[in-house]
């Protein structure tokens, strides 16, 4: 589904830090901070009753950024040298006088007055004539990286965006929102609203109208309509999938073992994750130290999504002994850190797929296979 006509002021962003004069001591001497080494150092003491602090990856992490704004002879300086206290005071200070009923109350008042101001101008877009809600109308402020799990960049900065970072969508005729803004394009394939790329993690992060508009409803209803069709054409599907597993290209039995795990354990490609993920471990990017052979199934065992551990045991006897001969070749003479399906991504497995049945990308496996547990649930518990 492609727009026509899109029209948009930009997107918002955070106001800049404001320097409150804080400094910081280390080994018992005072050090002035920069407005940027600040700006980090008050973000830092708002987790101090957080055991982020006490965190040591998340410590060594911080450092690493914080580090290089303190001034050149402080660069090494080590996490249990620096003393904290004239942030924490500053910081106390300001969390007794927000308990003030009055101050609240003008603060509330204040951020409401601004929010509404500010998303007045950015909140909307104008699609084809409709005007339209966006849902993420200002970029992310700038913030500690927290990730999920045991997320090995957690404690590192993220720093903010600008209009220098941002890529916006825009209709050939409209105005171009005043802003000195990375670039300005023209694509009607795509329904967001405009791009940066994180300076941390290197990964796009996109302004899209919101989940209740027109173009989104419809977008999510094609995604559900996808999932439909696989149920009805799985026996295809799973053809494709079999004949591939026999096959004498090494790089298509590879592919149809990565999709078969997929479809037989519902697991991720491997491949594609979020910007607050770990590396994420799945069918495509399993290593030789994940896999288990036993007499009669073959035992899955790996740090999946979040960091949380993934483990399942697959029977492979009968029909399904190729599955477990293949990956018996695909292990053969490699190391326990070598992947299993060298060679192969989510964009291969997804073309592997797409020949089988037009639009079928493992992403649509994951619909299918979530809303087929939610009905099962539904039948279970139904009445």
């Amino acid at each position: 589904m492609k727009w026509k006509d899109l029209r948009h002021n930009g997107i918002a962003f955070p106001p800049a830090y404001e320097s409150k004069q804080l400094s910081i001591r280390i080994s018992g001497r005072e050090v002035h901070l920069s407005t940027e080494a600040e700006e980090l150092a008050y973000a830092w003491g708002k987790k101090r009753a957080t055991p982020y602090v006490q965190d040591q990856v998340f410590q060594s992490n911080f450092l690493s950024d914080f580090g290089k704004l303190l001034p050149s002879e402080y660069r090494g300086v080590n996490y249990r040298e620096i003393d904290w206290t004239p942030v924490h005071e500053y910081q106390i200070r300001e969390e007794q006088q927000r308990t003030d009923p009055l101050f609240k109350k003008k603060v509330a008042a204040q951020r409401k007055e601004l929010r509404l101001k500010l998303k007045e101008q950015y909140g909307y877009a104008d699609i084809d004539g409709v005007r339209t809600e966006i849902a993420n109308w200002m970029a992310e402020p700038p913030s500690l990286f927290m990730g999920r799990g045991s997320h090995p960049m957690r404690g590192r900065w993220k720093p903010r965006a600008g209009p220098e970072d941002v890529v916006l969508n825009l209709s050939e005729k409209a105005p171009i929102p005043p802003g000195k803004w990375k670039a300005i394009v023209h694509d009607h394939d795509f329904m967001w609203i405009g791009y940066w790329v994180d300076k941390l993690s290197n990964v796009r992060k996109y302004v899209w109208p919101s989940d209740i508009s027109n173009l989104r409803q419809e977008r999510d209803k094609q995604k559900f309509e996808l999932a439909k069709k696989l149920t009805r054409s799985l026996p295809t599907v799973r053809k494709h999938i079999d004949v591939g597993l026999a096959s004498d290209d090494l790089r298509i039995r590879k592919l149809a073992t990565v999709c078969y795990l997929i479809d037989s354990l519902a697991m991720r490609v491997g491949d594609e994750k979020e910007e607050d993920e770990a590396d994420t471990v799945g069918a495509s990017t399993l290593r030789v130290e994940h896999i288990k052979f036993h007499s009669n199934n073959v035992e899955f065992d790996f740090l999946g999504k979040d960091s949380v551990r993934w483990q399942k045991t697959l029977d492979l006897l009968g029909p399904h002994n190729l599955v477990r001969k293949n990956l018996q070749e695909f292990c053969k003479d490699k190391k326990n850190a070598d992947l299993v399906f060298d060679g192969i991504n989510s964009s291969s497995v997804n073309r592997f797929l797409g020949t089988s049945m037009k639009g079928l990308t493992a992403k649509v496996f994951r619909t299918h296979h979530a809303t087929e547990t939610v009905q099962k649930y539904l039948d279970q518990y139904d009445g």
